[in-house]
């Protein structure tokens, strides 16, 4: 498949219900499918742990049923009893099915770009007036480093005095 039509982007675009052995069929995640999930903050979208089947049950119901009936102020109880005509074999079945549901869309949705963290130094704020710029001087130093202090009377540095003298001791 060529770059311009990856096959998770085409698979997301054009889906197809799961059809499974017990009778049920898994929907695609539309966005109202998508929103109920989200509104139940349901495992299947990794917002919450799964706590067993008890937690998975109201989010497989939004999955195989349309979006209208999952919104219904009783969906905990509609769910639990759509889920008391099934066998328990039929949990990992539809399960599967809804994770396959879940992944094909979750896979092509973009996702946040993470935002860049301000540096800063040894826990020292940035400086209120933004980053160092030139101030059209003699040129840009090569480093950050402050220059080497001159003497008045010899114009030799400071610094190469105080060694050699260090050093005669």
């Amino acid at each position: 498949m060529s770059k311009a039509n990856p096959e998770k982007a085409v698979r997301a675009m054009l889906p197809v219900p799961i059809q499974c052995k017990c009778g049920c069929a898994v929907r695609p995640v539309t966005l109202g499918v998508f929103a109920v999930l989200e509104r139940i903050k349901s495992p299947l979208l990794g917002e919450t742990p799964v706590d067993g089947p008890l937690s998975l049950i109201p989010s497989l119901y939004a999955l195989t049923h349309a979006p209208a009936d999952s919104l219904a102020p009783n969906l905990y109880e509609r769910s639990l009893e759509w889920a008391d005509t099934l066998p328990p074999s039929a949990l990992a079945e539809i399960r599967d099915a809804a994770e396959r549901q879940c992944a094909a869309i979750l896979d092509v949705v973009p996702q946040p770009a993470a935002s860049k963290k301000k540096a800063t130094t040894d826990g020292s704020p940035s400086s209120p007036n933004g980053r160092r710029t030139s101030t059209g001087g003699r040129g840009t130093r090569s480093s950050g480093a402050c220059p080497r202090a001159q003497s008045p009377s010899s114009g030799g540095s400071a610094s190469r005095r105080t060694e050699s003298t260090a050093a005669s001791r």
